[in-house]
């Protein structure tokens, strides 16, 4: 597929404050209410439908919905509509509304968020340098007793926020140029110190359960560090400004990148060991480390399609065989590892930067800086909206997060939500 090529994708929003809606015409609050749903598909006039929301005892979930004006609607349960559009000729589609939503700091935008592996918590980052640990329930302890605790151990925006898994302590970085290994118990004082870029960290992971950790800053260096030593091990530069990074540990028949595979002395690499790296650049490109080997050099950097600053990637996501690239303008790439630099497919919704991608079991999450999140899946036909994620009030969505079989999405609203 050439560069400027791209597939473009439709886009169903719909009223957020449906579930509302619904609980006042279950309640018998109102015998009927309307709510709108709109579709939009670039180059073609978009349509703005209605659903009459009614009670019925004998309908799915004791209500009728009557779609008009263009939209198509199907009940699936409380929180999920398939919703279609013939004349945009948008197939079903799942819209599905968040299974929980917590408002961490509303009004207040979250810049990055981590739950912990073990679901018993969730940290979330802000523009302020603060850090807001909120317990969550769990099958054994379905009412936690403490309440949300916030510190303020960067100095300015808090860029990443991993919990370790042990649950128990908190790796963060921010634009203060530091990384900070923090307990998540009282007294919240950083453990550790890790000082070292010289601008913006703006991206980290967590290798090998905590032992080492991985940092990406506005410098262009990619450093590893020990942490029991509290220094970094090893450097990577002369990368420009990353934006976001991503690590994929490699299985032992994963493809060779561009068909050569890097050495590795022989020996196949086991669980713990410095996986291959994917960063995203400001200057629209992306390069491939394998941190498996001592060499500092780069393994591949995608070739420059564009000098203009729109093309910036924002996000990217890595799988074992694929990396996905979002761009400032909104594009969305997908590579195959062993067949760079030309994309697999290219897809765009509208001219919104992509701000965080991750993959899940369900496929590649999408956040946008439209407010309108959704997931996507390879189908027989190329890529295609799988669902949209609903529930935002136009606010951007800055960060994902996957984890315990759920997305984590955070945004400007300062409300956490969990699909």
């Amino acid at each position: 597929m050439a560069s400027n090529e791209h597939t473009v994708l439709p886009q169903i929003t719909i009223q957020p404050t449906y579930p509302s809606v619904l609980a006042d015409v279950n309640s018998s609050l109102v015998t009927a209410e309307d709510i709108w749903i709109s579709c939009y598909l670039e180059g073609r006039n978009s349509v703005h439908g209605k659903v009459r929301i009614s009670r019925e005892r004998d309908a799915p979930g004791g209500v009728k919905l009557e779609a008009r004006n263009g939209v198509q609607v199907e009940w699936v349960n409380s929180s999920v509509l398939r919703v279609s559009c013939p004349s945009l000729d948008i197939p079903p589609t799942l819209v599905r509304f968040p299974r929980q939503s917590i408002p961490v700091s509303p009004g207040t935008q979250i810049t990055t968020l981590s739950p912990s592996p073990d679901l018993s918590l969730l940290a979330t980052g802000s523009a302020s340098g603060s850090i807001t640990l909120i317990p969550l329930s769990t099958p054994d302890t379905p009412n936690p007793s403490a309440g949300p605790q916030t510190f303020t151990p960067h100095l300015s925006t808090v860029l990443s926020v991993r919990i370790l898994p042990s649950s128990q302590v908190i790796l963060s970085s921010g634009s203060d140029c530091q990384l900070h290994i923090s307990p998540v118990v009282p007294p919240l004082t950083p453990a550790r110190v890790l000082s070292g870029h010289k601008r913006g960290v703006t991206d980290t992971y967590i290798v090998d359960r905590g032992r080492q950790v991985v940092s990406c800053a506005k410098d262009g260096t990619v450093r590893v560090w020990d942490v029991a030593a509290g220094k970094s091990a090893r450097m990577l530069a002369g990368i420009v400004p990353p934006a976001e990074m991503d690590l994929s540990y490699l299985q032992p028949d994963a493809p060779a990148v561009n068909g050569t595979a890097p050495s590795t002395n022989g020996s196949i690499p086991e669980q713990g060991h410095l996986p291959l790296l994917a960063v995203a650049l400001s200057s629209g490109l992306f390069t491939l480390l394998d941190l498996r080997v001592p060499s500092s050099q780069t393994i591949y950097t995608s070739p420059k399609t564009s000098t203009s600053s729109s093309n910036a990637l924002q996000s990217i996501a890595l799988s074992p065989t694929q990396i996905y690239t979002g761009s400032l303008k909104g594009q969305l790439n997908a590579y195959d590892l062993r067949h760079l630099p030309s994309p697999l497919w290219s897809t765009k919704r509208n001219g919104s930067s992509i701000e965080d991608l991750v993959l899940s079991s369900q496929g590649l999450a999408v956040a946008s800086e439209d407010g309108l999140p959704y997931l996507i899946r390879e189908g027989h036909g190329g890529p295609e909206v799988a669902e949209e994620w609903a529930g935002w009030e136009c606010d951007a969505v800055r960060c994902l997060r996957a984890e315990g079989g759920s997305v984590w999405a955070g945004g400007n609203d300062g409300v956490v939500r969990r699909y």
